[in-house]
């Protein structure tokens, strides 16, 4: 039997890819505006798909 601290009783990691608008860029479906900012993406920044 593993303790807390030991890798058999942690819970697997699991990446999630989530997009919070859709593809038309309106708000998808349980999520909400909390605020609105404006900002700009530097050359060469990364963007997940």
């Amino acid at each position: 039997m593993g303790t807390p601290y030991d890798d058999r009783c942690r819970t697997p990691t699991v990446k999630l890819m989530v997009a919070p608008v859709d593809k038309a860029g309106r708000i998808g479906y349980g999520y909400e505006v909390a605020r609105a900012l404006e900002g700009t993406c530097q050359q060469g920044s990364v963007v997940q798909p």
